[in-house]
């Protein structure tokens, strides 16, 4: 019994102690997982960016197969529009991953019967990294 007395009476000193942490290593402690949400955060908003280029150059490939297999190319006037007119793509399917409308044109620059762009993330022509146009002419 006076083993268990000594046991429990040693406990209650080590529980009474002051010992904890002090205010450097909480502050190293709140610095390093400041570091890693921040490179985190980055990490995600990059691989979005990477998923939302995916996707669009995805959507233009999509629309390349109804104007490959419809007997008439719409004009550039009529647009991708007349696609959805004629039930072969959905009105939804208009807007790049970024809100924004695709581009197209017929006949295309190069002497192609068609093309369509994406502005990609900026939404403005030119641009790199991300906010880089997208061709379905430079898409292979």
């Amino acid at each position: 019994m006076k083993k268990y007395i000594k046991r429990i009476r040693r406990l209650a000193r080590i529980a009474a102690s002051n010992d904890g942490f002090t205010l450097i290593e909480l502050m190293i402690v709140v610095t390093i997982i400041a570091i890693l949400s921040g490179v985190s955060i980055t990490i995600y908003r990059n691989y979005v960016q990477r998923t939302k280029v995916t996707a669009a150059i995805n959507q233009i490939r999509q629309f390349e197969l109804p104007l490959q297999t419809t007997d008439r190319i719409p004009t550039t006037e009529e647009g991708l529009s007349k696609l959805v007119e004629e039930g072969l793509i959905k009105r939804s399917g208009l807007k790049d991953p970024w809100g924004n409308p695709y581009g197209y044109k017929s006949p295309g620059d190069s002497g192609e019967p068609y093309m369509i762009w994406s502005l990609g993330a900026d939404g403005k022509e030119g641009g790199e990294g991300y906010d880089k146009d997208l061709f379905s002419t430079e898409i292979e």
